[in-house]
């Protein structure tokens, strides 16, 4: 949508072949607090991945006992207790 001619005519000098530019600003924008906005935004975000977020660290799989084979999906530590299930992947 473009502004009315009448709103910036006799106010700002327009050349011919130039392209009037605009954008719109909203009320309910604090656009001298914009960056502090999204950093809070971010950590709001990010505390609450964290605070549903299964936090607990299990040790790495051994694969030097393997001889090549594969690991069951239940000889996974924390699959199971994630809530995954090997039918998701048949």
């Amino acid at each position: 949508m473009q502004m009315p001619d009448q709103r910036w005519k006799g106010y700002i000098k327009d050349y011919s072949g130039s392209t009037m530019m605009q954008c719109k600003i909203h009320k309910n924008i604090d656009y001298e607090n914009i960056s502090q906005t999204i950093v809070k935004q971010r950590d709001f975000v990010l505390n609450k991945i964290m605070s549903v977020m299964n936090k607990k660290i299990y040790p790495a799989l051994d694969f030097s006992t393997r001889d090549g084979k594969d690991f069951e999906f239940s000889e996974i530590p924390g699959l199971v207790e994630a809530g995954w299930t090997k039918k998701l992947y048949d």
